[in-house]
């Protein structure tokens, strides 16, 4: 018979889960707001993170932002960076606390 799944595998799931989504809107978002390229660019790579998922990300995250980095905007685009690290840091205490709880009512 199939048994239902437990709380420490949801919270193992969300533990991968989470941060791979959260890294994944960060790096579109972060191409969305690329005033360096043009709209065409924009539009493979919004097919790209579409279709590619997390490879896709990853790969703009790899080719791109060196070049984000020295665009005169680098420190309103440090700001947005810092703003979705701080997201991803609650998403973490989130889990961590699930994790605590989880526990604590076994």
């Amino acid at each position: 018979m199939h048994q239902p799944p437990t709380v420490s595998s949801i919270v193992i799931s969300l533990m991968i889960i989470l941060p791979v989504i959260t890294f994944w809107l960060w790096m579109f978002q972060d191409m969305m707001n690329n005033d360096n390229l043009p709209s065409e660019s924009k539009n493979n790579w919004t097919l790209a993170f579409l279709f590619g998922n997390v490879f896709a990300a990853a790969f703009y995250y790899a080719t791109q932002i060196e070049q984000v980095e020295n665009d005169r905007d680098a420190a309103k685009r440090k700001k947005v960076r810092r703003d979705l690290a701080i997201l991803a840091g609650g998403s973490l205490a989130f889990l961590a606390a699930a994790i605590v709880i989880s526990f604590i009512h076994r």
